[in-house]
């Protein structure tokens, strides 16, 4: 078993909904950031302490199991002073959504009332597939069938089906234009002039909503979409997905990559 790794999980049909993230070696500070997925964490020894924005504070000890919503905002930082095993499992928001459907009948993702899952059980089967996954004793189809029968319960369980949009029109707004305009140069005062709001009220609310400056945001999506370019074309050099992800040059998306997935971007896309 590689020290750290990252394996990516395919469906019956060849795509790719899933990817277990692992580093037996060590846990290290994680600035604020965020992910695309929706995403489960567990430690195999000692404790890290997690901070969710705004403001919820948290630990997590082996056995339980961290939740990430897709574009929660946390930061993450070890409280252990041993090596600090520790294991993602990132799934595709479309392919989680489409679970989501079949049981609550709903068109969007829907939040989860916890943020640390302390039932043993569910830790105990979680650790379970991940190390099958791992040794790849599991199957393709076997992983698909484990996790999703897992994660139906922990949402049957643990969602919170009632809770009201949390994202205001307006920043959802602004959230798709960033997206659409990533490779641009993009400040508070070009989202004032495509919304209409005031350069001040844009620069004033957008970390109170998003939990990270704008330029910070920039740099996570951006980051998001690079990835997202190595997963469906392994042809464009570092370079090519830089300039298209809206980097300054190579180094630069190079540096930010590693600093939120500890890996070298061009171990990820090999």
């Amino acid at each position: 078993m590689d020290q750290n790794s990252i394996i990516k999980l395919k469906d019956h049909q060849g795509r790719i909904y899933a990817e277990l993230k692992q580093n037996l070696e060590s846990f290290r500070h994680f600035a604020k950031h965020s992910h695309p997925t929706f995403s489960l964490c567990m430690v195999g020894a000692g404790e890290i302490g997690i901070t969710y924005h705004p403001s919820t504070e948290v630990k997590l000890y082996p056995g339980q199991i961290a939740l990430f919503c897709p574009d929660q905002v946390h930061l993450t930082h070890p409280l252990s002073p041993v090596p600090l095993p520790y294991y993602n499992l990132h799934f595709e928001k479309a392919w989680v959504l489409e679970m989501q459907q079949q049981i609550f009948d709903t068109e969007r993702l829907l939040p989860m009332r916890e943020f640390i899952i302390s039932d043993q059980n569910y830790g105990t089967e979680l650790m379970e597939i991940i190390t099958r996954i791992s040794q790849q004793t599991h199957s393709r189809g076997e992983a698909e069938a484990a996790l999703t029968a897992l994660l139906k319960r922990l949402f049957l369980e643990y969602t919170d089906s009632t809770s009201p949009l949390d994202e205001a029109l307006l920043f959802e707004e602004v959230k798709q234009f960033i997206l659409s305009h990533l490779n641009q140069n993009i400040s508070a005062a070009t989202i004032a002039a495509h919304t209409g709001y005031s350069t001040a009220h844009i620069s004033r609310r957008f970390k109170q909503h998003f939990g990270l400056t704008l330029q910070a945001f920039l740099i996570d999506q951006r980051i998001h979409h690079a990835k997202a370019l190595m997963l469906q074309d392994t042809n464009l050099s570092l370079a090519e997905i830089a300039l298209e992800a809206g980097f300054y040059d190579q180094s630069h998306f190079v540096r930010n990559f590693k600093k939120a997935y500890a890996v070298s971007p061009h171990a990820y896309k090999v």
